[in-house]
């Protein structure tokens, strides 16, 4: 069988186009997956900004509005905070806690506040209220409560931490925006993971 000089020229170009689709094919998936990667880590950067600002600006709301409530407590009793302060204190911190524990935020409501106590009680929690975290450690060994006193007593702030969520019962990173409630030795956070 004889091969004519156009056949020849023929497969050849079939090859050379096999190869040229082959070659373009794994660039074009290997720029598509880097691109695609690159953009889930942008996304993901921006979801974690976004919800850090978040809890920041709903503690920074929050201890305002407890002060506004010690403030209205503290003028409409004057004459019991001059004898007994710590009544007053007990009454805003049960409005406190009634009304934060029904305060939600975010997009899908999934924030949530939590309130300790300096004594590491924790006040105010949808799972863990009322136990003592003195000995609760982070996975990377830290006693949590320390963590969040220290942070607290310094102006408040952010605290990273590695947390066992109690609803999934999963470890997560955990991202918490913390501050003291000035008088009531309670510190107010959010979080989100």
């Amino acid at each position: 069988m004889k091969l004519s000089l156009s056949k020849i020229n023929f497969f050849n170009i079939i090859g050379i186009v096999i190869v040229f689709s082959t070659i373009l094919s794994a660039f074009i998936y290997a720029f598509t997956d880097t691109f695609y990667q690159h953009k889930i880590a942008e996304l993901e950067k921006s979801y974690y900004n976004k919800n850090k600002a978040l809890v920041q600006n709903e503690v920074v709301r929050g201890v305002a509005r407890v002060e506004i409530i010690k403030n209205i407590i503290y003028k409409n009793n004057e004459s019991t905070l001059k004898e007994n302060k710590r009544i007053l204190d007990k009454r805003i911190e049960k409005i406190i806690f009634s009304e934060f524990k029904k305060d939600k935020f975010g997009d899908t409501n999934y924030g949530y506040f939590w309130i300790l106590g300096l004594d590491k009680i924790m006040k105010m929690h949808p799972k863990i209220e009322g136990k003592n975290i003195e000995y609760m450690k982070t996975l990377d060994g830290r006693v949590l409560a320390d963590v969040i006193i220290k942070k607290a007593l310094n102006n408040g702030g952010y605290v990273n931490y590695q947390w066992l969520n109690p609803y999934t019962n999963k470890v997560s990173d955990k991202t918490s925006y913390i501050k003291l409630i000035p008088d009531l030795n309670l510190i107010i956070g959010a979080g989100f993971i």
